[in-house]
């Protein structure tokens, strides 16, 4: 099998780790590709699954040695043997180049492209777009190396789950992703806040945790809650003392914490509602992707990448959406959506109510992504970068 440089890291815990971990599996298994991960796999990656783990270490044993004769170059590096980058903003990418063949996928979110990053946008043979949204906008800057791509789910773990039994029990709101402004944990905060005054049995169920703790701090600037957490060696103590500041009762919530992607399915399983505000997503949102994979009724903003995943009532959308107040660092949010708090709080009303319903549309949402395997969307990968 030819090469096939991956430039990113691969890991259990992120969007990009996990992406890379799916891609890289289904393009082996396939027999399409020797996946070489320019990146030092994250230490996460023992907490895979037994056929995958075992797969990533077959990689390493065939391609640890060209590794040993790149790393410490980065950038300048050249290698003889097809590359595909990860693009970030204005398609700034840390790995080497290739001389033979080099691709990018990107998740970009601000819509901000210089004449530099328009360079380095052309020079590569095929750009990978994680949503139409990203698409459109690159195709609009001029660039006609652009395909639309979108990620995939785990359909043997992330699946619908069995009909939940009727005992009593709290109605649990599931939210995920990592806390900061853009992914609107605050506007969840406000939202459950109301929700909960309705509906004292409800309890919010929480994967926030952020590898880069900085951007958490970006998140009161909504005008939705006061001061951000300090992030620090107590951080879930932390986290509590600042929902309980802003008006959620102890009790009321429930972190899970960051966990490794294999024991998302039983969680979501155990889930009633999910909730995404997100203000922007340059991809199509793998934790909502999985949320709705197993079936769980999710409640979906209504702007940029989530829009692919949209369909004929198949969520609950939030099409309500306002100017996104400014925020430092965030760069252009021109494009963003800033939800309703009230619509969302109507949303879980309705599902609270009416359960028959919640599961209905569910199962349109569990419908759609049945379309979006990893091994159907890598296999598009694939051929859009010719192998």
């Amino acid at each position: 099998m030819e090469l096939l440089g991956i430039g990113w890291q691969p890991s259990t815990v992120s969007g990009w780790g996990i992406f890379g971990v799916n891609f890289a599996y289904e393009a082996f298994k396939a027999g399409r590709a020797m996946p070489c991960f320019l990146v030092q796999p994250s230490r996460s990656i023992n907490d895979l699954a037994d056929e995958q783990r075992q797969v990533l270490a077959t990689i390493h044993a065939a391609t640890g040695q060209v590794l040993t004769n790149i790393r410490g170059h980065s950038e300048t590096a050249k290698v003889s043997f097809p590359i595909i980058a990860a693009a970030n903003h204005d398609f700034v990418s840390l790995t080497p180049r290739s001389t033979t063949a080099n691709h990018a996928v990107t998740f970009q979110e601000h819509n901000i492209l210089s004449d530099e990053g328009r360079v380095r946008a052309r020079s590569f043979d095929t750009i990978v777009a994680g949503s139409t949204w990203v698409g459109d906008w690159l195709r609009a800057e001029g660039l006609d190396n652009v395909r639309v791509i979108l990620q995939g789910i785990d359909h043997a773990r992330f699946r619908p789950r069995p009909e939940m039994s009727n005992e009593p029990g709290p109605f649990r709101v599931f939210s995920g992703g990592k806390l900061e402004y853009r992914k609107g944990q605050d506007i969840v905060i406000a939202a459950f806040r109301a929700f909960h005054a309705r509906h004292p049995d409800a309890k919010l169920c929480f994967c926030w945790d952020n590898l880069y703790p900085r951007w958490s701090a970006l998140i009161e600037h909504g005008g939705l809650v006061t001061r951000p957490p300090e992030i620090n060696s107590n951080t879930k103590d932390e986290i509590a003392r600042w929902l309980v500041d802003n008006g959620l009762p102890s009790g009321s919530f429930d972190n899970i914490g960051m966990v490794a992607n294999k024991e998302m399915p039983q969680i979501l399983q155990g889930m009633d509602a999910a909730v995404f505000p997100n203000r922007c997503e340059g991809g199509t949102n793998l934790v909502a992707m999985e949320a709705m994979a197993c079936g769980v009724p999710t409640i979906l903003s209504a702007n940029t990448g989530h829009l692919d995943l949209i369909g004929d009532d198949n969520c609950y959308v939030l099409t309500d959406k306002g100017s996104v107040p400014w925020c430092p660092s965030q760069g252009n949010v021109e494009h963003w959506g800033e939800s309703s708090v009230d619509q969302i709080v109507e949303a879980l009303d309705a599902i609270y109510s009416d359960r028959d319903e919640a599961r209905r549309r569910a199962g349109r949402g569990a419908a759609t992504l049945a379309e979006l395997s990893w091994q159907r969307q890598s296999a598009l990968l694939l051929d859009a970068i010719g192998f």
